[in-house]
Formats: C-alpha cells, sequence, structure tokens
C-alpha cells in the first residue's frame, strides 16, 4: 500500500504522492504545511451589530435572537458556556462590571434595549417598585380592583361575556375574574 509521501504521515496514498488532506491543501492554498487559523470576533465585535437605534426613543433594540419576553440573547462563546442577557453584557461593554446579586433595570421599559444610557444597576425589590409604578406586567394577579370595576366584571360576565375577555380589559388574571365570579374576592362581597 502506497503512503503519503510527507514525513511522519501515514496516511494512504490519494494523490501526486500525498494522503487526501494534504492533496486538498497543496491545491487550495499551495502549501501542504497551511494551518488552518480561527479567527474569532471578540463579544464587542459581535455585539455591535445585533442592534439598530431607534431614532424616536433612542433605545438600541436588539436584533438577534429574543426570548419570549423579549430579552435578547447573545452568545459567550463556545458551545458549553451559553448564552447571556444582551443588556447585561451592554452594561458590561460600556459601563462597567455588574456586582454580584445586582439586577440591570431599563428605564425605557423596553426590554429589548441594550442602550447603556437607559440601563442601571438594582436589586430584585427596585425592579418589582418600578414594574408596579410604571403598572407593567401582570403584577403576579395582585392587581387590585376597585368596587366599580368589580361590579362591571359582575355585570359583563352576567351578560355572558368571556371571563378571559374581562380579565384581559382589565389586566388580570382569569383566576381573579373566577374568584369575583364565585364571590370569594373582599370586593365582590361588598357588591353582592
Amino acid at each position: 500500500m502506497k503512503i503519503c509521501s510527507v514525513i511522519n504521515c501515514n496516511r494512504k496514498h490519494y494523490g501526486r504522492g500525498y494522503c487526501s488532506m494534504h492533496y486538498y491543501r497543496l491545491l487550495r492554498h499551495g502549501d501542504i504545511n497551511h494551518q488552518k487559523t480561527v479567527t474569532r470576533k471578540t463579544i464587542a465585535e459581535r455585539f455591535t451589530g445585533k442592534y439598530a437605534i431607534d431614532p424616536d426613543t433612542g433605545c438600541w433594540n436588539w436584533k438577534a435572537y429574543k426570548d419570549s419576553n423579549g430579552y435578547g440573547h447573545i452568545s459567550i462563546g463556545g458551545k458549553y458556556n451559553g448564552d447571556a442577557l444582551a443588556h447585561r453584557v451592554s452594561y458590561e461593554l460600556h459601563v462597567g462590571k455588574i456586582p454580584q446579586g445586582m439586577n440591570v433595570l431599563h428605564s425605557c421599559d423596553n426590554p429589548s434595549c441594550v442602550c447603556p444610557q437607559h440601563l442601571r444597576i438594582g436589586t430584585q425589590l427596585d425592579n418589582v417598585q418600578d414594574m408596579t409604578k410604571r403598572e407593567r406586567g401582570n403584577n403576579w394577579g395582585h392587581k387590585k380592583l376597585s368596587t366599580t370595576d368589580v361590579v362591571q366584571v359582575l355585570s359583563r360576565i352576567a351578560a355572558g361575556e368571556k371571563q378571559s375577555a374581562v380579565a384581559k380589559s382589565f389586566g388580570v388574571g382569569e383566576s381573579q375574574i373566577s374568584r369575583i365570579k364565585l364571590g370569594k374576592s373582599r370586593r365582590s362581597e361588598q357588591c353582592v
């Protein structure tokens, strides 16, 4: 059996005296000893092309992968390192290190925004207080309805409207509407 003519290569001959690996290196690169060099972009280089600036809001809206809540994600290197939230990466690239146990909060209420001027450090409590103050999120079903709201809920349910539609219009969960309908809510007891 003929083998490759390159010293210390014991692979089977393919053509022109070389194994297939050395033959194709010679063909593609003009050199049998050519070594493939992998140049990986830094996270900062990869980050730059993944957002678009909104001229109206100043938000840097993430264009790459976003989760179901609208938060951007970016790979932080390698098959096993996974990914990171893009707004946290932006903060670290443009502002500085995030202290252990702290969150990066959005002042613009746009989860896909990675603009460093719209990001700040805060605790989970700060995040929840922001959410409540700005009336965003679902407040985990704890939104309080006024007595007037409860009367409207009961009349709409009595008129045959679906609980899901009523819940959506008041910004509460269906379980809260169900409790009102069944009289298990304090305000519904006051209205009956």
